[in-house]
């Protein structure tokens, strides 16, 4: 990205899809948590949105207060988790239908957001979600690839949109976006109990017109 050498040793997370064939990795998606990375490095923006997504690692990470008995449940075949999960991204993210969150996402489900804090419960993780609905309202979220074992699945997906909302505290643009993620979703009794992704928040803001880096 151009900036110069600080000397800095930092540590960041990093989510991965791997294909494998005859013993070898053919592609590699990876998402990396970049705005941190840039803070890390004494190089991201001081103010604005970009400071507020990456500075909220710094507290421990968040645990829900119970979890649903799995031997009190119905058995879940792949198809049922996968089921579960798509709700979860067509009728609460793309059509905003929050109230079917109950049937979809237990009551102190976890919902770890990529850039942001942590959040515990239905009411807190609308208000992850309706931020991102209120910053791009015609949001469209797709799966471009996803992975079910067991109670997991793994989805690799991207994010169209207009920014046409306010983005914490960036004022829309009107610009069109595109961004990847890599998720990972826990479906117990047949629902969500835990939602971490990473994210490209940095091309997101870029996109929006947000500074992402401090200016020279």
């Amino acid at each position: 990205r151009g900036l110069a050498p600080t000397g800095n040793t930092i540590t960041w997370i990093h989510s991965a899809f791997a294909h494998v064939e005859c013993g070898k990795i053919t592609e590699m998606w990876a998402e990396v948590n970049q705005l941190d990375r840039l803070r890390q490095f004494g190089t991201l923006a001081e103010d604005g949105p970009a400071a507020q997504m990456a500075g909220a690692p710094a507290t421990p990470a968040a645990t829900p207060e119970t979890a649903p008995d799995a031997a009190r449940c119905a058995p879940q075949s792949p198809d049922d988790v996968l089921a579960v999960v798509d709700r979860f991204r067509s009728e609460v993210y793309n059509a905003g239908d929050f109230d079917a969150m109950p049937e979809i996402v237990a009551d102190d489900y976890l919902h770890g957001a990529a850039n942001g804090p942590d959040a515990i419960g239905i009411a807190a993780g609308e208000k992850q979600i309706n931020g991102f609905r209120t910053a791009l309202p015609d949001l469209d979220w797709t799966f471009d690839e996803i992975i079910v074992q067991g109670d997991q699945a793994a989805a690799r997906w991207t994010v169209r949109g207009t920014h046409d909302g306010d983005l914490l505290g960036a004022p829309a643009t009107g610009n069109p976006v595109e961004f990847t993620g890599i998720s990972f979703f826990q479906v117990v009794c047949g629902k969500i109990t835990e939602f971490q992704t990473e994210m490209d928040a940095a091309g997101l803001l870029e996109q929006a017109g947000v500074p992402v880096t401090r200016e020279s």
